[in-house]
């Protein structure tokens, strides 16, 4: 089997500089037009955007995107907590006309911890009307850590999980809860799977703020030179052999690289990499990065 099916299109960058190791800017149309083709000639038929993601999800209507499984996310809601389904209801309807397709496949909440406030049932509620409505096939959450999950299950079930999950960052397996999202039936997808391009740079070029764990990228460029493969290619053969993970998410910057990484994740070599996990939240977080 093909594990480029398992791939999703990440979007961040079509509509906005995304990624701090991001050279190139936003991709152009023409651009994004050729990558798309490339996704569909392998089967790769999700596409993961948000409305915070400049304006990605017009870009994305206007090029066409009715044959592609669609994953977006709701704004925070702020101060903006007296009619929530209303304001989420008008969020996807704006999503819906700026991607011009007729459904969304699965609604991520941006801001799970909001769950944890005293209006997170009114959140929870409004998603499940969402989903009941038929607006959306599939309603979830996308979190920075597991530890928000040992808060917000059993109270509140979902049906998709997006996770950060690459060669450093290991907690959703440690945790003990990729695990348990499997035997809850939850469908699972990693993301941060280069750690923002970081983990496919060398050393000298990375921002003077990563110096402070340059033992930890020689290990890594060690063992991935010495078992004859590429950055790319260690990074994804990792994510691609997790069995409970069912979709990986990729950003790429033109069609050149969706080539690569369809070649990469399709690479038969499994070595294991348990060494390589970090729990330092300074560099495996993107969150602590300065700005």
């Amino acid at each position: 089997m093909s594990l480029s099916k398992k791939l999703i299109l990440g979007t961040a960058q079509f509509g906005q500089n995304y990624g701090i190791t991001n050279v190139m800017g936003k991709v152009s149309e023409a651009e994004i037009k050729s990558i798309f083709k490339i996704a569909r000639s392998n089967q790769i038929h999700t596409l993961d955007t948000a409305s915070s993601y400049g304006d990605s999800e017009l870009v994305l209507g206007d090029i066409g995107v009715s044959d592609f499984d669609v994953i977006t996310k709701l704004p925070t809601l702020g101060s903006s907590t007296s009619k929530i389904y209303e304001l989420y209801e008008g969020a996807i309807v704006s999503s819906l006309k700026d991607l011009k397709t007729s459904r969304i496949d699965t609604l991520l909440l941006h801001r799970p911890e909001e769950l944890l406030s005293s209006y997170g049932e009114a959140i929870y509620n409004a998603l499940r009307k969402l989903k009941d409505r038929g607006l959306v096939d599939r309603i979830g959450i996308s979190i920075y850590s597991p530890k928000l999950l040992d808060d917000i299950y059993p109270k509140y079930l979902f049906d998709v999980i997006q996770v950060p999950l690459n060669v450093f960052d290991r907690r959703i397996i440690s945790s003990g809860w990729l695990s348990r999202l499997s035997e809850m039936g939850v469908s699972v997808i990693a993301r941060s799977v280069f750690l923002q391009g970081i983990l496919l740079s060398q050393v000298n070029d990375l921002p003077a703020y990563f110096s402070q764990w340059r033992p930890h990228f020689k290990q890594w460029i060690e063992f991935y030179q010495e078992n004859g493969l590429s950055a790319l290619e260690a990074s994804l053969q990792f994510i691609a052999h997790v069995p409970e993970i069912d979709k990986i998410i990729v950003g790429v910057e033109s069609e050149r690289q969706l080539t690569e990484i369809v070649r990469a994740i399709n690479n038969p070599v499994i070595i294991e990499s348990n060494h390589l996990e970090i729990s330092d939240l300074g560099l495996i977080s993107p969150v602590h990065w300065p700005s």
